[in-house]
């Protein structure tokens, strides 16, 4: 599983098989992959939630329908869209229609105390969240000095039926749930998809232009698409239009964004959502039949104790997975899962162990396509192969601005390097090895 020999170009680093060292990355928007997916697989599944599935024809309809709501409210270029939302169709629905009419989405923290900083600091314009999520903005109201509307949406409002019934009724007991009383003035998320009828935008947005604020970083267009096809490539026996992805990321990190647009939309695979609160994660995992997934080290470690997943291939983590892991799941699946290094500010992973050819289990692996690692000391200059220090990285998906300032957190190697929270070192081969956070 994990000793096949590795090629060897120029520089001394391994190549996995089938994974180019380089890629030219389209200068296109976001919306452009989800454009080409609707164009080319308009029946494929793009959503699977608990047994309500949207095509990408019709997701592509509803993104248009939210998008010309967001115009007609007076979003427009630039302005931010807060999204406070698990993963969900709305949340996918709502990423796209932002895009689509040129406004930056903020992936805001449900579990976050304070939402009123967030949301100011980035003087977000337009919120969608959850019903039970709203109670704790409607009490920020007066303190929103930017926020214009406010989107409701409830977990009901994309299940099958008899599901959409009895979910709220489930919730309700559990003190999860809340109807928000029309004097409120909140608009309802699927009412507003519903009565819209979509208009084509003004004009196309940039791909240079800002798409997303995670993390207290933002990424462009141009960084997420780029991170879109470098996880694309490392999974070179992905079968456009017949993948089942469940993306088991943070739902406010731009690795879950990445892993959605890479593996997910890029490829036109169906996008597995969740299947139910207090579900065993093996369990709901064997039921929604994923070949891809996506997850922390931890969810991964909980995968290999449980029920095989008979149908997974191919499994990415966004850290180093301990070797046991790997191999009860490969043994029980025959999947190959591997571990790498998420990056913050990176759209994606910007290390991952060779899905194909050696892997080094307990190291983060070797870089994506076009991204390179440099070791540096802590005055920033570069450190010899094989020593110790703090970790930089630059690549065409690495999202280095920071919101509050522009700037790029910054090492003297000079720009576009970024620093990171990360030490370790590369061995001879470029395999990155972590030590503890600097």
């Amino acid at each position: 599983m994990s000793d096949s020999a590795q090629p060897m170009p120029p520089g001394g680093r391994a190549v996995p098989p089938g994974v180019p060292t380089t890629y030219e990355y389209p200068q296109v928007t976001a919306t452009r992959l989800l454009d080409d997916a609707a164009q080319d697989f308009p029946e494929t599944d793009a959503i699977d939630s608990s047994g309500h599935r949207l095509t990408y024809r019709a997701l592509a309809d509803q993104v248009d329908r939210l998008a010309t709501a967001f115009a007609e409210m007076g979003l427009r270029d630039g302005d931010r869209v807060g999204v406070l939302l698990p993963a969900c169709p709305q949340r996918v629905v709502t990423l796209f229609a932002a895009w689509r009419v040129g406004a930056v989405v903020v992936l805001l923290e449900p579990d976050e105390q304070d939402l009123q900083a967030p949301i100011n600091e980035t003087g977000c314009r337009i919120v969608v969240c959850l019903a039970h999520l709203y109670a704790r903005l409607g009490g920020l109201k007066g303190r929103l000095a930017t926020v214009t509307h406010i989107l409701a949406t409830g977990v009901e409002d994309y299940l099958p039926f008899p599901r959409n019934v009895v979910a709220p009724l489930t919730r309700r007991r559990r003190g999860a749930y809340r109807r928000i009383p029309r004097r409120e003035g909140v608009t309802r998320f699927k009412d507003l998809i519903r009565r819209t009828v979509p208009a084509p935008p003004e004009r196309p947005t940039r791909a240079g232009v800002p798409a997303i604020v995670a993390e207290g970083y933002v990424a462009t267009h141009a960084e997420l698409v780029a991170g879109a096809f470098q996880l694309r490539l490392w999974v070179p026996d992905i079968q456009a239009g017949r993948e089942r992805l469940v993306n088991l990321a943070s739902p406010a990190s731009l690795v879950e964004v990445g892993a959605t647009l890479g593996l997910g939309v890029l490829a036109a695979s169906t996008l597995v959502l969740p299947t139910g609160a207090g579900s065993p994660p093996t369990r709901a995992l064997r039921r929604s039949h994923p070949t891809l997934l996506v997850g922390d080290p931890g969810m991964f470690t909980a995968v290999s104790g449980g029920d095989p997943i008979e149908s997974l291939r191919v499994g990415l983590a966004t850290g180093p997975l301990d070797p046991a892991t790997v191999q009860a799941i490969h043994d029980a699946s025959g999947a190959r899962v591997r571990g790498g290094l998420a990056v913050p500010g990176v759209s994606a992973l910007a290390h991952a162990n060779p899905v194909y050819g050696r892997a080094r289990l307990r190291s983060a692996g070797l870089a994506l396509p076009d991204t390179e690692t440099a070791v540096v000391a802590e005055d920033g200059s570069p450190l010899p192969q094989g020593a110790v220090g703090a970790l930089a990285v630059r690549g065409p998906s690495v999202a280095g601005a920071r919101w509050s300032t522009g700037a790029r957190a910054a090492v003297s190697l000079g720009d576009p390097w970024v620093a990171t929270p990360f030490r370790g070192h590369l061995d001879g081969d470029g395999y990155l090895w972590l030590d503890e956070p600097a």
